[in-house]
């Protein structure tokens, strides 16, 4: 197996890297958009947090937490919260 290191990992590889992913898991294609959906969501929000790029590293307990209040804040639903999360 060929290993690739990267220190920096942009949020648009990570979701392309978890495309990849669910694709190769044979996930169907409804399903598999609507997981890119819910992470377009968080990128969203992480580009309106963060000016410049964000490394995927960076995100931890705090920037979820973040999320999830803002999510609140917005007034969703519980289970719209869980999805996205």
């Amino acid at each position: 197996m060929i290993q690739m290191k990267q220190n920096v990992i942009s949020l648009q590889q990570g979701l392309d890297y978890f495309i990849t992913y669910y694709k190769v898991k044979n996930l169907s294609k409804r399903t598999i958009d609507s997981y890119e959906e819910c992470f377009r969501y968080f990128m969203d929000f992480i580009q309106e947090i963060y000016s410049e790029k964000i490394n995927v590293k960076d995100i931890d307990k705090n920037v979820l937490d973040s999320y999830i209040l803002n999510m609140r804040e917005n007034k969703l639903k519980d289970t719209t919260i869980n999805i996205r999360i």
